[in-house]
């Protein structure tokens, strides 16, 4: 068990490390509203992986990916929430001073890591296939659940680490010399990300 706990988390940690929508929207609200705004992102992040983990575990994830209706709808969602995403991160450029950061409410932090990841439907596949690899019939209730607290343990731990580094005073610093030109690059790259999920959603119900 031990082998297959350090397996996981060492597949995980890879995986989330790897650039995505989450690691976008850490990044940004770290360094345009700080750490509380990040943590609070990371801490949507797992709660929305936790559905997703539950989904994976239970079978639920196979169910709707099963029916490609549904599977578009969430994804869609997603991108679209993306999308608004990139969007008011270009509009904050133009509507902040070059010597002040925004704020942000814990609450929108919150929401914006959770509904960009419940809305994952790739990454509930991701978790399908991890899971299945350690996972079998004969595995009891308990051992599944300390597999899904090690992959959100693991997720916790990057994101967490993700917003101290991106929201310290050397980063937010350096970003204020480029402040207007580093949020329109969030932004078109939230809208990029955005947009190929809408593309694979559309992929997903007609293919």
């Amino acid at each position: 068990m031990i082998i297959s706990l350090l397996s996981i988390s060492f597949i995980h940690l890879l995986a989330v490390m790897s650039p995505g929508p989450d690691v976008a929207l850490t990044v940004r609200n770290s360094v345009l509203y700080g750490r509380r705004s990040g943590l609070f992102t990371s801490l949507g992040i797992v709660c929305g992986n936790v559905f997703l983990v539950a989904g994976a575990v239970f079978g639920i994830s196979a169910i709707i990916n099963n029916i490609p209706s549904l599977r578009s709808a969430i994804m869609l969602i997603g991108g679209i929430y993306l999308i608004y995403m990139g969007y008011s991160s270009i509009r904050t450029m133009s509507k902040t001073s070059d010597d002040s950061f925004s704020v942000k409410s814990e609450g929108k932090s919150f929401f914006s890591g959770f509904i960009t990841n419940i809305t994952n439907v790739k990454a509930g596949l991701y978790y399908v296939s991890i899971f299945s690899k350690f996972i079998t019939d004969e595995i009891t209730i308990s051992v599944k659940i300390i597999y899904s607290a090690t992959v959100l343990f693991v997720t916790l731990f990057w994101f967490s680490l993700a917003a101290f580094i991106f929201a310290s005073a050397s980063v937010r610093s350096r970003y204020m010399t480029k402040r207007r030109l580093l949020e329109l690059l969030m932004g078109i790259v939230l809208i990029i990300l955005g947009v190929f999920i809408i593309i694979d959603a559309v992929k997903f119900f007609f293919f």
